[in-house]
């Protein structure tokens, strides 16, 4: 998979580059301007390696709430193509309550934003931020490309995250070409489950978008992490959004190791799928591991005849997990997961203190 490289960003260049995109660099917690300066410049010196064409500047935190504060006095929105790029001191220190409310006021405006840290090593670091802020900025830096016959197919991802004495689940709508094109939280009593009020008002606003962005009736394969319980309604994933739908199950921890005589799975050096003869169950790793000496680390996926309206098959099944885990946005390196279940089990566990995944525009339904 050659596009996982950024030798090739810097060969072919960016996919689809939005026609104004800004980035801003905010220093933030005491982080000296002169950092910004830094990170402005090898981002500059990485876009014209990818002959990709940005406006980066450095401001002031105080610059930002006062362009903040004039976007609510005129009820207005941030032009596309802004993106904010706070950097913060270092990645084991948590942001200030200042920090974290500045995330806030972003979140609360729309405007999409990233972290960096001021210990990164910027030549290494800043080269593989840039697709993510591309994708922020409303571009695309690559695209999926799917398996044959299967090229319309929306992929929508289901994830929770428990904490001490709650549960957030997230469900997150990706395009065939790999975007995340919508995410949403709720909240609800820490379980196991989705609780059917909660699997209700995730599967009517994703129903919304997707009607929004590809129309009635579009075919779309569910992840769902983990097996659906019994009190979660499969018909309600399934006629909620739209009736032509896959419902599988991935399940990502406690999955066995499947071995070959002689030799490990891992030995195939590339993405494998092995199916349990007679069954709809599959072993799927869709990256060889990043360690020689490592294993692979398959996901069990499963689903019943009675759940894929699609009808997929398999292979069908196996080369959109594969192709969606190499999806634009999830930066230059392997992933184990597709790219709906990455982002909503990000975006389920994102706190101020875990801002991975923080920055993406996600609704939050209660």
């Amino acid at each position: 998979m050659l596009f996982r490289s950024d030798l090739l960003y810097r060969r072919v260049g960016y996919d689809l580059l939005p026609s104004d995109w800004r980035i801003t660099v905010i220093p933030v917690d005491g982080v000296d301007g002169s950092v910004a300066e830094q990170w402005r410049i090898t981002a500059q010196d990485g876009l014209a390696k990818r002959r990709a064409k940005a406006t980066v500047r450095v401001a002031s935190e105080s610059q930002l709430r006062t362009w903040l504060a004039d976007l609510a006095a005129n009820r207005r929105p941030a032009k596309p193509g802004s993106v904010i790029l706070l950097l913060l001191p270092q990645k084991q220190d948590p942001p200030t309550s200042s920090a974290a409310a500045l995330m806030e006021s972003l979140d609360a405006a729309g405007i999409p934003w990233r972290r960096a840290y001021a210990t990164d090593p910027f030549p290494h670091s800043v080269p593989g931020q840039l697709p993510s802020l591309l994708m922020a900025g409303g571009g695309r830096p690559c695209r999926v490309v799917p398996c044959p016959g299967r090229e319309d197919v929306w992929v929508v991802g289901i994830d929770s995250s428990r904490r001490a004495d709650h549960q957030i689940v997230a469900m997150t709508l990706v395009s065939p070409s790999g975007e995340l094109c919508g995410a949403w939280t709720i909240r609800q009593r820490r379980d196991e489950t989705v609780a059917p009020a909660s699997q209700r008002l995730l599967v009517k606003a994703c129903e919304a978008r997707l009607n929004e962005v590809a129309g009635a009736s579009v075919p779309v394969l569910c992840l769902r992490d983990g097996r659906v319980f019994e009190n979660e309604d499969e018909r309600t994933y399934i006629d909620g959004l739209g009736g032509q739908v896959s419902l599988v199950e991935c399940r990502k921890s406690a999955v066995p190791q499947v071995i070959r005589t002689g030799e490990t799975w891992a030995d195939s050096g590339g993405p494998a799928v092995f199916q349990l003869p007679q069954t709809n169950t599959l072993f799927v790793a869709t990256a060889a591991p990043r360690l020689d000496a490592d294993l692979a680390s398959p996901l069990k996926v499963s689903w019943s005849t009675k759940t894929n309206r699609l009808g997929l098959t398999a292979t069908e099944i196996s080369r959109l997990l594969i192709a969606h885990a190499a999806a634009p946005g999830l930066g230059t390196e392997a992933h184990h997961l597709p790219s709906a279940l990455y982002w909503a089990d990000g975006i389920s566990g994102a706190s101020d203190t875990d801002l991975r995944f923080r920055g993406q525009q996600v609704v939050r339904l209660g």
